[in-house]
């Protein structure tokens, strides 16, 4: 891209429509695409941008050097230069030259400043004084009749006979300032019903957030209510006693099959020793045991 700022068609005021057809297919355009960074569109930007902004600093240079030239003018009495359609560029030129600041610009962007101060001063040649406007333009403002329905049929006969009405010499210039003052009133009228509308779609949307805020919070508490009242009422305080005494039956239920079932574990353990322990007690007493022949004793 620098090289079209060098060939100077990348200027200020450039537009990317007009630059793109000339770069689409180049290899270094191409190579940019899907790279991490700034993209080609946001590097035009910044290249542009910055001739524009050098671009009012040449202007502003080149401006000061025709007012110093008018103020020079007027105090010798000579004829004052001003920039219009009878000027010619070269005489404009010469007069930069005798400027350090504007001698050093280049011709293709001193002959854009001289086009964009040509343009600027047309346009104003062709608006009404500045000083008389503003006065009937405020006339225009400050009467209760001028509404944004007005016509200029309407309005020119009660400010017809006024200073400032007068002191505009053409009905065209009165007319442009009226179009403006009714345009400015339909903006405005525009920009309140705007400003209306957004105020009411932002109380409706307030409104309709603190309803749910409500209806969220009432709803919460009925149902906090509803458990409490459950919770309180008779039958239901019968039935969780119910449920408790049942929990506590099943539970003392279970321990007392616990413990019989660890008491014969036990038992079954001590059995086998002590059935072995009573066969050999009797087996004993049989051994031991002695028969003894029946005596008579004598009479």
């Amino acid at each position: 891209m620098q090289e079209l700022v060098r060939e100077g068609i990348i200027i200020e005021g450039a537009k990317w429509k007009e630059i793109f057809p000339l770069i689409k297919d180049d290899e270094r355009f191409l190579n940019m695409l899907g790279q991490a960074g700034s993209t080609p569109l946001e590097l035009f930007w910044d290249i542009v941008d910055g001739l524009e902004t050098e671009f009012r600093l040449k202007r502003d240079y080149v401006l000061d050097v025709l007012d110093v030239h008018r103020s020079f003018t007027t105090l010798t009495q000579e004829k004052r230069y001003e920039v219009s359609e009878s000027t010619n560029y070269e005489e404009f030129k010469s007069l930069m030259s005798t400027d350090l600041r504007t001698s050093v610009i280049p011709d293709p962007p001193l002959q854009r400043i001289f086009a964009n101060i040509l343009k600027k001063n047309q346009r104003h040649s062709n608006r009404p004084s500045r000083k008389k406007a503003d006065a009937f333009r405020s006339l225009l403002r400050h009467m209760p009749e001028v509404t944004y329905e007005s016509t200029w049929e309407a309005i020119r006969p009660l400010v017809a006979n006024t200073e400032e009405f007068k002191a505009l010499e053409t009905e065209e210039e009165r007319i442009i300032v009226f179009e403006k003052v009714i345009r400015r009133l339909k903006e405005k009228r525009d920009e309140e019903k705007r400003y209306r509308e957004r105020e009411g779609s932002a109380r409706d949307s307030k409104r309709d957030r603190e309803e749910s805020r409500h209806r969220d919070r009432d709803r919460d508490g009925s149902r906090r209510g509803y458990d409490d009242d459950r919770d309180r009422s008779p039958g239901r305080s019968r039935a969780r006693s119910r449920e408790r005494s049942q929990h506590s039956r099943d539970y003392d239920r279970e321990r007392n099959d616990r413990d019989r079932s660890r008491s014969y574990s036990k038992m079954d353990e001590i059995e086998p020793r002590d059935r072995s322990s009573k066969r050999r007690s009797e087996e004993d007493l049989r051994g031991d045991k002695k028969v003894h022949p029946l005596r008579i004793m004598p009479t």
